[in-house]
């Protein structure tokens, strides 16, 4: 996989890097289930190309407002991106504002 990206001239980052590595792990280890924790946000995160059998989110916070938005409604449609299509989704402690726009990042 790094060869393939040094070939592309591309540099990984230190978490996808480490990302590619533990699913790499997981595979070679037989793994059939694993529980896979999102680094930043989720939309565009390197743990995002799994398809997961279910994705949680736990809470919507201002944790990473630097990086996903000052708004916990544009937070949440990051964090949203990685609910897949005829997957169950578990949130906790979203709220209904929250809640409706992870469902609007669900649809994208």
């Amino acid at each position: 996989m790094i060869e393939e990206l040094a070939r592309e001239k591309r540099n990984p980052t230190f978490f996808e890097t480490t990302t590619g590595m533990a699913f790499k792990y997981f595979s070679d280890a037989g793994a059939r289930f694993a529980s896979i924790e999102v680094g930043l946000g989720g939309r565009l995160d390197s743990t995002n190309i799994i398809e997961p059998e279910v994705s949680v989110i736990t809470s919507v916070g201002y944790e990473h407002a630097d990086k996903l938005g000052c708004s916990l409604t544009s937070i949440s449609y990051e964090k949203g991106g990685i609910i897949k299509p005829g997957r169950p989704v578990v949130l906790g402690g979203t709220g209904r504002l929250r809640s409706s726009t992870l469902s609007g990042a669900y649809r994208r």
